[in-house]
């Protein structure tokens, strides 16, 4: 691992999943700083607020999508290069394209193994 200190923001209006994501994390990496947010637009102001190496997204989250997300910060110069993991239980097509048009390099398909998880997040650090 090349970073002791690395931080996660998880956006999902399901807490059962941040909660399964933050304790998978907390367990096998202690040092790093996992912040969650259940509704999008606390997700986006965490997001200005402090720094994340990851931000993990949910798809469909009602009033906002993740895709709606990542193209806010895409847009703007402090998130631009901003690491994003988008998880959804079913992307379309045209999904897809837009996401790998945003620069999403990783894309989890609901339910996912956490050591896949494990694995899109290792290539960030």
């Amino acid at each position: 691992m090349k970073k002791d200190h690395f931080s996660i923001l998880i956006i999902d209006d399901d807490q059962k999943i941040i909660d399964l994501i933050t304790t998978f994390l907390k367990i096998k990496y202690p040092k790093f700083v996992v912040v969650s947010a259940t509704d999008p637009r606390e997700g986006q102001m965490k997001m200005d607020n402090q720094d994340f190496d990851v931000v993990i997204v949910d798809q469909f989250m009602g009033t906002k999508t993740g895709l709606d997300i990542i193209t806010y910060a895409k847009k703007t110069l402090k998130h631009a290069n901003r690491k994003f993991i988008l998880m959804s239980g079913g992307l379309q097509t045209p999904e897809v394209a837009r996401a790998i048009n945003l620069g999403v390099t990783e894309i989890l398909v609901k339910p996912f193994p956490l050591l896949q998880l494990q694995e899109k997040i290792l290539k960030f650090i």
